[in-house]
């Protein structure tokens, strides 16, 4: 199981949705796939993964 798949499950789990798309922009942080998620949920969605233990790397950001 990746990061993503751990990141979105963990997330999905806490109410949140979550998909795993592809990576759009720059690919130097591994495998390209991101979790996209509601803007709303962005502080709570960044504290589940913090306190879930899912190593993230890249950067945080919205569309």
């Amino acid at each position: 199981m990746t990061y993503a798949q751990k990141a979105a499950e963990l997330l999905r789990r806490n109410g949140i949705d979550a998909y795993i798309i592809k990576q759009t922009e720059k690919n130097e942080f591994g495998c390209a796939r991101c979790i996209k998620i509601r803007e709303k949920n962005f502080g709570r969605a960044l504290e589940i993964l913090k306190n879930g233990g899912v190593k993230m790397s890249g950067y945080t950001y919205d569309i």
